[in-house]
């Protein structure tokens, strides 16, 4: 599709693996191109994204998100606010100022995951996740 090959063009444009930090407000998906577009986002976050962190005011949103992307096999990460998907994209930067290390990421030897932290499944309507590591 065109918007995975201007993603892919972005994306190997810079020679890494990036981190993204998606805001999904105003987010709006006709149901005949989710799939598509949910194994797209997923192809892209297994070959290019050191770590991802997503953010929406709403909670529909979020529930949606959360399912369309486990169905994948990725850890959703996300979260009610920018600030709060900032914090934890951070969170493992300041760990390497203070002299810490990343794990490797558990399906790929080569990907350090973020901070070697992982966000487990969060209850339903309560947006405060448990952090596995």
């Amino acid at each position: 599709t065109r918007l995975r090959k201007t993603c892919e063009g972005i994306l190997q444009s810079h020679g890494r693996r990036v981190v993204l930090i998606a805001n999904y407000d105003a987010f709006d998906l006709r149901p005949d191109v989710s799939g598509l577009y949910f194994n797209m986002v997923a192809a892209l976050e297994r070959k290019y994204f050191v770590a991802a962190a997503r953010y929406a005011t709403s909670t529909f949103t979020r529930f949606k998100l959360e399912a369309a992307l486990e169905r994948r096999g990725l850890v959703p990460n996300i979260f009610s606010a920018r600030h709060e998907a900032m914090a934890f994209i951070r969170a493992p930067f300041k760990e390497l100022a203070k002299g810490g290390s990343l794990a490797l990421h558990p399906d790929d030897g080569n990907r350090p995951p973020l901070g070697a932290r992982r966000l487990g499944a969060h209850p339903k309507g309560n947006n405060s996740a448990r952090v596995q590591g």
